[in-house]
């Protein structure tokens, strides 16, 4: 996880400049990666879907759904009501929003308004599932060994690269 917030905004921000090529995957990673902080990606998305509108694109990808629908956006909601209302009111304002979509918009609306308590910051502290942990491998290195000894068995296994 990034720590600071500054530099989560910006790698979040850096990446959801070209959110309709990533995969499933990817995205849930940004959506991981901003936690209780989604208000980053739904200023990110709005940006982005202010540009489409201007360029007469579609404003609803797959992509874009599947942020909306996977972010906890009753935190944005309670933590930036601005940026969560300037993108449901860019989302209600859109031409090529269908009878479906809006139906979806609204359902989408009353579930993160609804909400009494952002779920993402009660998550925050448990251990992610989404983002493979780095250090895997060394599972099976718990020991009592003093630290010594220790790094001499790490630097002796074939596990260790470097």
């Amino acid at each position: 996880k990034i720590s600071s917030a500054k530099a989560k905004s910006v790698f979040i921000n850096k990446y959801m400049e070209d959110y309709n090529n990533l995969s499933t995957n990817q995205l849930d990673v940004l959506i991981e990666l901003a936690g209780p902080d989604v208000h980053i990606v739904v200023q990110s998305l709005t940006s982005q879907f202010t540009k489409h509108v201007a360029m007469r694109l579609p404003v609803l990808t797959d992509n874009s759904r599947h942020l909306l629908n996977n972010s906890d956006l009753s935190c944005c909601f309670q933590h930036d009501r601005v940026a969560f209302d300037k993108l449901f009111d860019l989302l209600q304002g859109s031409e090529d929003i269908s009878f479906d979509n809006l139906k979806w918009l609204f359902d989408l609306y009353k579930k993160s308004s609804q909400k009494k308590i952002c779920q993402s910051l009660v998550q925050a502290s448990r251990p992610t599932t989404k983002i493979p942990n780095m250090f895997h491998s060394f599972e099976g290195y718990k020991t009592d060994l003093p630290l010594n000894d220790f790094i001499d068995v790490l630097a002796d296994s074939l596990k260790v690269k470097n």
